[in-house]
């Protein structure tokens, strides 16, 4: 197995929606602030992963090898993201869910030496939150989705999908400084570390990150890591296209410090799991779709816990 340095920063990403209910975010966003060491290994393993229910019942094994390298982008993809959290609040469940739809667009602006630039802007932003099954944060929704609606920036990823640089060009704002911490990281999270060599099929790679998260208010500090193993797992047909299907399992601890609006502080822990697959063309280089779903529970002093499950889904537009 070889090691490869790999960083990517790290930052906050506590979605602003959630406000009070940080413990809640803990779930997925505690597990994509990167700050990332890669490496590959030469191990074969079976490629099963129907557990999971992502892969699709189409996947075709003939193809034994495959060399992965991003070369360019998709111009419109669709992400969609729910996330939903419990926790027990004075002896009943206490329900979270938030569910945010927005259109990305990119604008390529360089492709060479190994480096594509490109110029990324939003639209179509939705976002959706309710506590205990009805609305909640009605007033505060819209005026972030508003907030992403005229948000532009530039980035620059590698080959093999590390993001180099994120760097805002819209307008800045003390609000829009905050959204781009929280798009940096989603940004980050949504591309798949590449194998710098080519790899056989059920060959894995991965990639162990540790992170760092924090509110602005302090009542907050985590760290942790998480390992994300990625395996070649075959081949499916999209509209007349070839797509290499990737697979992979993610696995993420971590602790810290919860102060109470009291100012009483708590340890805390959590322990999550994870699946995505990526799909990405072999012709064009280019990322596809995607489906992310990730489960962590977090627990604080006193037996306070939070249990949160993310689903991400990325995908081209036509």
């Amino acid at each position: 197995m070889s090691d490869e340095k790999k960083r990517s920063g790290a930052g906050n990403f506590i979605p602003l929606l959630l406000g009070g209910l940080v413990l809640g975010a803990f779930g997925f966003y505690m597990a994509i602030s990167h700050d990332s060491a890669a490496s590959s290994s030469g191990k074969h393993a079976k490629a099963e992963a129907a557990s999971a229910g992502l892969l699709p019942e189409d996947l075709d094994t003939t193809k034994k090898s495959q060399k992965f390298e991003l070369k360019g982008m998709e111009p419109t993809m669709q992400m969609k993201m729910s996330q939903s959290s419990i926790r027990m609040k004075e002896g009943a469940p206490d329900a979270l869910l938030t569910k945010v739809n927005l259109t990305i667009t990119d604008e390529v602006k360089n492709a060479s030496d190994g480096q594509i630039t490109v110029d990324r802007s939003y639209s179509d932003v939705a976002i959706q939150v309710e506590q205990n099954g009805k609305p909640a944060l009605e007033e505060i929704s819209p005026q972030v989705a508003q907030l992403l609606d005229t948000a532009t920036h530039q980035l620059s990823v590698t080959s093999t999908g590390e993001v180099k640089q994120f760097k805002l060009t819209s307008s800045p704002s003390a609000q829009m400084r905050q959204m781009m911490a929280i798009l940096k990281d989603a940004t980050i999270m949504s591309f798949p570390r590449f194998a710098k060599a080519e790899v056989v099929l059920g060959e894995s790679w991965s990639h162990e990150a540790p992170y760092r998260a924090g509110s602005d208010d302090d009542r907050v500090a985590f760290t942790g890591s998480y390992t994300m193993a990625n395996m070649f797992v075959g081949t499916v047909k999209r509209d007349g296209r070839e797509l290499a299907v990737i697979k992979q399992d993610i696995n993420g601890t971590g602790k810290g410090l919860w102060k109470d609006v009291q100012g009483k502080t708590s340890d805390v822990t959590s322990h999550g799991l994870g699946t995505a697959v990526w799909f990405v063309d072999t012709t064009k280089g280019t990322l596809v779709s995607s489906n992310v779903q990730f489960e962590q529970v977090t627990t604080a002093g006193g037996g306070l816990g939070v249990q949160t499950t993310t689903t991400v889904e990325l995908s081209a537009l036509k």
